[in-house]
């Protein structure tokens, strides 16, 4: 099964992130469901997004779970085959989905996809080489690592591959 809107789910782990949240969730559509762990245990923040966007569950954590928990909670309550982990902070622009899409049909035996940030000091990833920085934003290519504010996952391939359904995607041991 390829990557479609329907078979999506984006996961955003927020924190008193009120003053950002509502560009994030803007810059993504209404067309994609939106699960967002909020850390800081607020009834009042989750009431507000789930009132004002059809699309998103807000899931409150018992506490603050920090990056690594939250995210493994929110992709656990997944029931798509794809999550796109976002921060807060992140706004898309309006072909990102669509470029991750095609990139998936491009490199399709990935784990972890990641758009590239307009940003040259921070632009999503890491090479081997230290000096190498922003490539071209017209082809896909493999890093070393991505930073992990916008990447999107694999979640069937990791389950298969690695066999931790419903377990941790993430090392809660680094909390940011």
């Amino acid at each position: 099964m390829s990557i479609s809107r329907q078979n999506l789910t984006i996961v955003i782990v927020t924190f008193k992130s009120e003053e950002v949240i509502h560009d994030c969730i803007n810059s993504i559509g209404n067309g994609i469901k939106i699960i967002v762990v909020e850390n800081s245990n607020s009834l009042e923040f989750k009431n507000k997004i789930e009132k004002t966007y059809k699309n998103v569950e807000c899931i409150i954590s018992t506490k603050n779970l920090g990056m690594g928990g939250g995210n493994n909670l929110g992709i656990n309550l997944t029931k798509t085959d794809y999550v796109l982990i976002l921060n807060p902070d992140v706004v898309l622009e309006e072909s990102t989905i669509d470029e991750l899409f095609i990139a998936s049909k491009i490199i399709s035996n990935y784990i972890i996809l990641a758009p590239i940030s307009d940003n040259k000091y921070y632009p999503n990833y890491q090479t081997d080489k230290r000096q190498e920085t922003f490539k071209n934003k017209e082809s896909s290519f493999e890093v070393k690592s991505v930073d992990g504010f916008a990447m999107l996952i694999n979640k069937k391939k990791i389950d298969e591959t690695m066999n931790i359904k419903n377990q941790n995607y993430f090392d809660e041991n680094f909390f940011m």
